[in-house]
């Protein structure tokens, strides 16, 4: 059985992920259904479960993975 806690800190994660993605997707006019924005979420996934998990850290990888 998954506790409170755990189920809390996954909705975190999660609003953390989905609120840096959409950020992103509008400072950057990406269509969030594009598949610019598809591969947006990817990376941003892959960069949160590799440890990138604050939104400040997030955001900046975002915002110097677009600059280039």
């Amino acid at each position: 059985m998954t506790s409170f806690s755990s189920e809390y800190v996954k909705e975190t994660l999660s609003t953390v992920l989905i609120s840096v993605f959409e950020a992103a997707c509008a400072r950057h006019d990406i269509s969030p259904d594009s598949d610019d924005g598809v591969d947006l979420l990817i990376v941003l996934t892959h960069a949160f479960q590799k440890g990138t998990t604050t939104e400040e850290r997030l955001l900046a990888f975002v915002m110097d993975l677009l600059r280039k």
